[in-house]
């Protein structure tokens, strides 16, 4: 889907769905499904905004025309409906794409004021902007208080709960590099402020400039998995 006005016919059948109303819920969980089917690699579909159609014939299909490749941040594509092959109608959708992260999210509702308890956060890979979100280990979060209450499944920011303080740039850790078939330690210290949890860069000593990243899995340690040192 790199070439500009590509349509994208989608076999999506709007299985006898009669749409009363423009932004019908089971309209618009169709064209989610059509609009995900056609996104790149590493794209997902945070949200779309659908107005515009009065009726949909049982037997009719959804098609996607792009006007251009989808891409992260606001974006608008054209929903055709086609029925026995010809078109039948069409609207304007407006859409907002982000790239696909892992990142927190509540697994049950959480209370403001309230401690973060074992199994409360999991890592899910959601579409998330890069300043959004919280890229961390949920471990880190046990027992950190709430700070905002989060409804159950939504993605957790910094400011839903009181996050440790980062360790400053050029705080000395031991990056420890780990393969099935060897773990060896070296000193290092961090290229930029980190929390524990955080994948982040760090500098090692014996090498000069050679920086590698890996997530900071305590206060003194980096670990790099899978890579050579």
């Amino acid at each position: 889907m790199t070439r500009l006005g590509c349509i994208v016919l989608c076999t999506c059948l709007l299985g006898g769905v009669a749409v009363a109303e423009p932004a019908s819920p089971a309209l618009r969980a169709r064209v989610e499904k059509a609009v995900r089917a056609t996104l790149p690699e590493g794209l997902g579909l945070v949200d779309l905004s659908l107005s515009g159609i009065a009726h949909v014939p049982g037997d009719a299909t959804v098609a996607l025309a792009w006007p251009y490749a989808p891409a992260p941040g606001l974006s608008s594509v054209q929903v055709v409906l086609q029925r026995k092959g010809r078109e039948i109608g069409r609207t304007w959708v407006r859409l907002r794409l982000a790239p696909l992260r892992r990142v927190l999210v509540a697994t049950r509702a959480l209370e403001a004021g309230q401690p973060v308890r074992g199994g409360d956060v999991a890592t899910e890979e959601r579409p998330v902007g890069r300043t959004e979100g919280l890229e961390l280990d949920p471990e880190v979060l046990v027992g950190r208080q709430v700070a905002q209450a989060v409804a159950a499944g939504a993605v957790l920011g910094a400011r839903d709960v009181v996050l440790p303080a980062p360790l400053p740039r050029g705080s000395e850790v031991q990056v420890v590099f780990e393969r099935a078939s060897f773990r060896i330690t070296v000193p290092g210290s961090l290229e930029r402020a980190s929390r524990v949890g955080e994948d982040t860069l760090v500098r090692i000593a014996a090498a000069g400039k050679h920086v590698v990243k890996g997530r900071l899995t305590s206060a003194r340690t980096l670990t790099v998995q899978g890579s050579e040192p």
